[in-house]
C-alpha cells in the first residue's frame, strides 16, 4: 500500500526539483544510476539556439554555457510541462539556473580535490559498481545497455561516468565520512531530548472515497465535482455502507476493494488528512476533503495501538538520524573551506 501513500503525501514537482538541488552533497555521496541527457540548448526558456561560452572560471579551470545547459536540461523540462504562467516560469527557471551553477562549480572543485588527493578508481571497482546496480535494478547486461541507448549513452562513457562518481564518493569518504564519530551518549541524549517521538502512536486502517479534480479544472468544472461528492456523503449520512458506496462510486484504484487503503501512521499522511481524521474513531468518517488528488472522504477502519519504543529498539534509527545530520555539517564545512581557498569567478 506504498503507493497509495505516495498519492497522499506527494508534493508539486517542482518543489522537488528544489529540494533535490539543495540536499546535492547526496549527488557527490551517493553512487547514481546517471542517465545524462546531451542537448545543446535548454529549452525555450532560455532561448532555442545558444552559443557556447564561459560562465565560470574556477582555478584553472572552466565551467560553460554547454555544462550548464546539459545540467538544466531535465529540470527546464520538467519545469515547461508544470502549467505555470509564463512570467512565473522564467523566474523559477532563473532560480534553478543559479543554483545549478552552484552545483557545477562544487562538483568542478571536488574533481580538483580528488586530484589533488590522487584518488584513482580501477576497472574492478567500476564493474563492481555496475554489477550492485545490475542487481540492485534486477536487470541484465543487455538491458542496462538498452536503457543507456534510450538515453543516448554507451556503455563505454556510463562506465567513464561512473568512475567518476565512485572517485567522489572516495574523497567525500576521506574528507568527512571518516571524521564522524556517534557515541553511545549521543544516541541517549537525543532518545531522552526526543521522547514524544517514541511515545505510543495508533496507526489507522483508511478506506476512502475520491472524486479526482483534473489539475487544469476550472471553478465551474469543480464545482460539478463537488455536488458529485456531496451525494456521496449524503448516501454515507443515511447509513449505506462506506465499502459499497466506495465501490459504487469512487475513483480511486482500490474501489473495486471498498477504497480499502492500508495502515498509516498520523505524521505519514499530508497534513489536511492527519487534521481531518484527528478525534475520529473506528466506524467513522471524515467530512469531505479536499487534497491535491480531488475531493475525498476517509473512514477509520480500525486503530492499532504501538507500544512506547525503547532505547534499544530505536539506537539504529537514531543512530542513522545524527549520522546524517552531522554528515551534512561537516561536508558542508569541507565544501566552504575549499571554496575558501580557490579562485572563483563567475562570468554574468
Amino acid at each position: 500500500m506504498n503507493n497509495i501513500l505516495k498519492i497522499y503525501t506527494l508534493k508539486k514537482i517542482v518543489n522537488s526539483l528544489f529540494h533535490i538541488i539543495k540536499l546535492q552533497i547526496f549527488y557527490l555521496f551517493f553512487i547514481p544510476l546517471i542517465l545524462a541527457q546531451i542537448s545543446l540548448g535548454a529549452g525555450t526558456l532560455f532561448g532555442a539556439k545558444t552559443i557556447d561560452r564561459i560562465i565560470a572560471i574556477v582555478n584553472n579551470e572552466i565551467v560553460t554555457l554547454y555544462d550548464l545547459n546539459m545540467a538544466l536540461e531535465p529540470y527546464i523540462s520538467d519545469l515547461e510541462n508544470a502549467g505555470f504562467p509564463d512570467e512565473k516560469k522564467q523566474a523559477m527557471a532563473f532560480s534553478i539556473r543559479e543554483k545549478i551553477i552552484n552545483k557545477l562549480i562544487d562538483e568542478l572543485l571536488t574533481d580538483q580535490e580528488i586530484k589533488k588527493n590522487k584518488i584513482s578508481i580501477g576497472e574492478a571497482e567500476v564493474e563492481n559498481a555496475i554489477e550492485r546496480i545490475k542487481e540492485m535494478n534486477r536487470s541484465t547486461e543487455e538491458e542496462l545497455k538498452y536503457a543507456l541507448e534510450k538515453e543516448g549513452i554507451t556503455l563505454k562513457e556510463y562506465r567513464k561516468t561512473l568512475a567518476k562518481e565512485l572517485a567522489r564518493s572516495k574523497l567525500i569518504d576521506f574528507e568527512v565520512k571518516s571524521k564522524i564519530v556517534i557515541t553511545d551518549e549521543d544516541i541517549e541524549k537525543y532518545y531522552n531530548e526526543n521522547l514524544k517521538e517514541y511515545e505510543p502512536k495508533p496507526e489507522y486502517h483508511l478506506r476512502n472515497i475520491i472524486k479526482i479534480v483534473p489539475e487544469y479544472s476550472n471553478s465551474e468544472e469543480k464545482e460539478q465535482i463537488y455536488q458529485k461528492i456531496k451525494v456521496i456523503m449524503a448516501k454515507l449520512q443515511v447509513g449505506l455502507p462506506f465499502e459499497e458506496v466506495a465501490r459504487d462510486s469512487s475513483d480511486s484504484p482500490f474501489a473495486a476493494e471498498g477504497g480499502y487503503l492500508g495502515g498509516f501512521k498520523l505524521e505519514d499522511l499530508s497534513p489536511v488528512i492527519s487534521e481531518g481524521l484527528k478525534g475520529k474513531k473506528p466506524g467513522e468518517f471524515t467530512d469531505i476533503i479536499l487534497t491535491e488528488q480531488g475531493y475525498q472522504i476517509f473512514y477509520i477502519e480500525k486503530t492499532d495501538e504501538s507500544t512506547k519504543k525503547t532505547i534499544d529498539e530505536v539506537t539504529d534509527e537514531i543512530q542513522k538520524l545524527l549520522y546524517k545530520k552531522q554528515f551534512e555539517k561537516k561536508f558542508q564545512a569541507w565544501l566552504n573551506g575549499v571554496r575558501e581557498e580557490a579562485l572563483i569567478k563567475t562570468i554574468k
